[in-house]
């Protein structure tokens, strides 16, 4: 099959283009306007489809072999078009269109990931993926089937980075691990080192492996439950069931820890437990400012609520009415190689008077986040595969994988205090040895906190200082995707 564009425009003389694309000329259509529209989707602006609808003339190109290098050639010979007068670009084969400047920008890198936006639509459907336009470089199309949690069009589009990368060449049996040095490469599985073999963005659960067969060309449109799927399939690998002994080693690493679960539009009184919103001082106390930059508030925990629904807690509640935990809004490191943050925490004795606080003026809406009411709740909670514990114990990949695709099973946001802190990457937060957590405070839209990129806060204390109840030296770790 050819590979087809059509570029709209005015032009007297067109440039000299490769012997190996083929060009006609025609006129445009009186229509260009509402296709250019109904094509782009709404991407097109009304300037753009203004631009396009002045055109007088259109040139056909076509690509004369469907390889890398026959892609690379049309895109350049494109750009020379426009260059000359055109307006736009339609890929008439997949239907995908882009405006002038588009096209130029992905002429200019000329990369992999250039030619697939050019050349290649992805279309997502629920929890599926699939290409249509690969033969523009000699390849089968590519689906992405069931069960991905996270973006399924960006992993498939990092796993067509590698397959033209391997020229097609990826075989039965690999594993796409897109995560850190391995990202876009194919990697056989049982040669993965095991701290990397299942990750992507750190999540176990998450590993592809591809199965390979014969995709008849077009492929358009999926339909999970009666197309017979007959190319590169992209698969979410699923792992054996864990051995008895394993599953009883793990289990047996389980922890008593306590959920934070918000709560929006109940009011707060003061000294109440929260996430977001202003703090509760007394009246003599600052709002604290470290190296003269105002610190963020994040959540205020009043104990004799953590008390009641963990009696672990009620040693500390004797002694600590509240706590209060505030992070740098500078991102200030501790520690640039342990990757350690500027925090302060409050701790207030019990009886305290408090008031609420104002804003400090220097602190940007940014960092003011929506007040949630906190309920506390007791649980115990499976380890994380990330963990130093779990990375002792020497597992093989594929009980990791199984492993994590049990534990990432429960849902978002997970606020807690105790037990073990659940990393985004795959390096556990507690860098020293005698560290522990203090409270997780994950990304929340209802308090307006996204940390990065759905990033996770770790406040981690020394065993010691927890047992004697001092919070003057609590650290905090971050992650993101």
């Amino acid at each position: 099959m050819d590979v087809v564009i059509e570029i709209p425009g005015r032009w007297s003389v067109l440039p000299e283009l490769p012997d190996d694309v083929a060009v006609e000329e025609r006129a445009a259509d009186p229509s260009l306007r509402s296709k250019y529209e109904d094509l782009s989707r709404g991407g097109l602006s009304d300037a753009d489809l203004t631009v396009i609808a002045g055109s007088l003339r259109i040139v056909r190109l076509t690509a004369q072999s469907c390889s890398v290098g026959g892609a690379r050639a049309l895109l350049a010979a494109a750009a020379e078009v426009l260059n000359a007068g055109g307006t736009a670009v339609q890929v008439v084969n997949v239907g995908l269109v882009h405006t002038a400047r588009e096209w130029h920008l992905l002429a200019e890198r000329s990369s992999n990931d250039a030619l697939v936006q050019a050349f290649v639509s992805i279309e997502e459907d629920g929890l599926e993926a699939w290409t249509e336009g690969m033969y523009a470089f000699g390849l089968k199309d590519a689906i992405l089937v069931g069960g991905q949690q996270w973006r399924p069009g960006f992993v498939l589009r990092m796993f067509l980075h590698t397959y033209l990368g391997a020229d097609g060449a990826v075989h039965q049996g690999q594993a796409f691990a897109p995560f850190r040095a391995y990202r876009g490469q194919p990697y056989d599985i049982e040669t993965l080192p095991p701290d990397h073999a299942s990750t992507l963005y750190g999540n176990p659960n998450r590993q592809l492996r591809l199965t390979l067969q014969t995709l008849a060309a077009p492929f358009s449109g999926l339909n999970a439950g009666s197309v017979d799927h007959e190319g590169p399939s992209l698969a979410l690998l699923e792992p054996p069931p864990l051995s008895s002994l394993t599953l009883e080693r793990l289990k047996a690493l389980a922890a008593p820890s306590v959920r934070l679960r918000g709560a929006s539009g109940r009011k707060v009184p003061v000294g109440g437990s929260k996430l977001g919103g202003r703090p509760d001082l007394p009246p003599e106390m600052p709002w604290p400012v470290v190296s003269g930059v105002a610190q963020a508030f994040i959540c205020q925990v009043n104990l004799a609520d953590v008390a009641e629904a963990f009696p672990a807690a009620r040693a500390t509640a004797e002694n600590i009415g509240h706590l209060l935990f505030f992070f740098d809004p500078a991102f200030r490191c501790l520690d640039d190689e342990m990757m350690e943050f500027l925090c302060h925490v409050v701790s207030l004795r019990r009886g305290a008077a408090l008031g609420r606080c104002d804003f400090p003026d220097e602190l940007d809406d940014y960092w003011r986040f929506s007040e949630l009411a906190v309920d506390f709740a007791t649980e115990l909670m499976d380890i994380p595969v990330q963990t130093h514990e779990v990375r002792d114990l020497g597992l093989s990949t594929e009980e990791q994988l199984a492993w994590g695709a049990h534990v990432e099973s429960e849902g978002s946001p997970r606020h807690r205090m105790f037990g073990y802190p659940e990393p985004i990457q795959y390096d556990d937060p507690r860098v020293w040895e005698d560290q522990t957590l203090l409270l997780q405070v994950d990304a929340d839209d209802d308090a307006g906190a996204d940390w990065g990129d759905v990033g996770r806060l770790f406040f981690l204390i020394d065993r010691d200082d927890l047992a004697e109840h001092r919070f003057d030296d609590v650290r905090l770790g971050y992650q993101s995707h």
